[in-house]
């Protein structure tokens, strides 16, 4: 009798207890926002703990409004003179037109979303928004806007001199993903035009990009799943001393040095990538290319894999003219390089190398068209090991810009540079087979189909005329094409 007694008791407080609280899923707290004028005060709802763990999630909507006055209406963010510095977790949304001012992220270990509507923000002396300490980091471009970014210029000021930083227009001390089908143009006439001390991701939008040095640069790595880009670089386009994944996206770029280089690996396996002009179009240790549409023109190699240090060793250090790579030769001696096709469409006008691999060369698919004097440069120290291609058709011809190439039925091409030679390597061609080739639908030569690298590999710079513009992506049903 007792023990149904204490279990009566057990009940009855159970009971009073679970009335007292909300079930969890409904677990919210109103809170009106402070410091903003009554009428424009609005309900947050703050969460309860995941039961994961993960502590509280803050859904925090602030505006930040931009002018002659900079207003911040809502929680999270301070405001002085003409600089915002957001200290805490939330959604920032930020609108209008400031000639002076700057954003700053000094919210450690917190979650950040930056929403760019409508911004158009210039600092006179620094960095438009310097991203500086968080946890994570999203930067949305809202649907449909405009946005605008432009540094100080000549008049630039390091925040932190020793470390030299920021050094972009938009800076991120740790990783950042953009996101949204928004635009964003970004005038770094300073340094650089997007950087990341970590891992640099963009999923979409619209990005245009003046850079006085490198336009997209991720220390890490740089990962481009989708948007479109117009990048204008006094230097390399997109740059990381890691790794570069392409999986989509349109980029077209306009670079100084490399128009994409990595330290490490660059895989491209989807997207558009038109290289309207660079020294070297596709720079890396190792380049993996399994999809997507390429065009490069290069005024020296248009891929190029090697070393950062002009040894046959991996290293890490500083790219350029001068040292990754060497005009005309590619990189003295080998080493364990590669460069790997296996799907895309790969076109090459370029005034040396079309691919020059201080290792090793495989073509085992897609169609890749270079119009160069000297097509492969294998740098293997037994030519015969340089790698494996696809049946090529090779042929030392003079050809001028604006011609037609075609080779039968199977494929042609409007070339778009003179070139001393070509190498083609398209679907339906066989070894050992002779095929005619006709520039404007004369007879041009006959080659005979070869999957041997050894004759194409020169390592001369070729006697390359002046580039006859940029022609865009392959025609329809035209794989490599340019431009009619």
């Amino acid at each position: 009798m007792k023990r149904i007694f204490i279990l009566l008791i057990a009940i009855v407080i159970s009971a009073t207890a679970c009335g007292a609280q909300p079930a969890a899923n409904e677990t919210e707290t109103a809170v009106t926002t402070n410091n903003i004028p009554a009428d424009d005060s609005k309900t947050i709802a703050l969460t309860a703990p995941s039961s994961s763990g993960g502590g509280d999630i803050k859904t925090t909507e602030t505006k930040i409004l931009l002018g002659d006055t900079i207003a911040v209406k809502g929680d999270g963010a301070l405001l002085n003179g003409n600089t915002v510095t957001i200290t805490e977790a939330g959604t920032y949304i930020i609108s209008g037109t400031a000639d002076d001012g700057q954003i700053v992220i000094d919210a450690a270990k917190s979650t950040v979303n930056l929403v760019l509507d409508g911004a158009y923000l210039t600092n006179k002396t620094g960095a438009p928004i310097y991203a500086a300490k968080y946890g994570q980091l999203t930067i949305t471009l809202a649907d449909g806007s405009e946005n605008t970014l432009t540094d100080g210029g000549d008049d630039f000021v390091y925040a932190d001199v020793d470390k030299e930083e920021p050094n972009a227009a938009l800076f991120c001390k740790k990783d950042v993903t953009f996101d949204g089908n928004g635009k964003l143009t970004v005038n770094a006439g300073f340094n650089n035009g997007i950087g990341s001390k970590g891992n640099l991701v963009i999923e979409s939008g619209e990005f245009v990009i003046n850079a006085a040095h490198t336009g997209l640069r991720g220390n890490d790595s740089v990962t481009v799943s989708g948007g479109s880009f117009i990048i204008d670089s006094a230097d390399d386009s997109v740059h990381s001393n890691g790794n570069i994944s392409i999986t989509g996206g349109s980029l077209a770029l306009n670079s100084g040095d490399d128009a994409v280089h990595a330290d490490g690996d660059l895989t491209v396996s989807g997207g558009d990538i038109n290289i309207v002009k660079s020294y070297e179009g596709l720079e890396a240790s190792n380049i993996y290319i399994s999809g997507g549409n390429i065009l490069v023109h290069a005024d020296d190699d248009g891929i190029n894999a090697s070393s950062s240090d002009g040894n046959a060793e991996n290293s890490a250090g500083f790219f350029g003219r001068g040292g990754f790579q060497n005009a005309g030769g590619g990189m003295p001696g080998s080493g364990d390089y590669k460069v790997v096709i296996s799907g895309g469409v790969v076109t090459v006008f370029s005034g040396s190398d079309g691919i020059d691999s201080n290792g090793t060369l495989d073509i085992t698919g897609g169609t890749v068209a270079i119009f160069v004097n000297a097509p492969f440069d294998g740098d293997a120290t037994d030519t015969e090991s340089g790698g494996t291609i696809l049946p090529a058709l090779y042929a030392k011809t003079n050809v001028d810009a604006g011609v037609r190439i075609s080779v039968g039925d199977l494929w042609s091409i409007v070339t778009e540079a003179e070139a001393t030679a070509f190498c083609l390597i398209i679907p339906g061609v066989s070894d050992g087979q002779s095929y005619g080739i006709t520039a404007d639908g004369a007879a041009l030569t006959t080659v005979t189909a070869t999957t041997t690298i050894q004759g194409m590999m020169t390592g001369g710079r070729g006697e390359f005329g002046g580039f006859g513009g940029f022609g865009g992506m392959p025609e329809p049903g035209q794989p490599g094409g340019g431009r009619r």
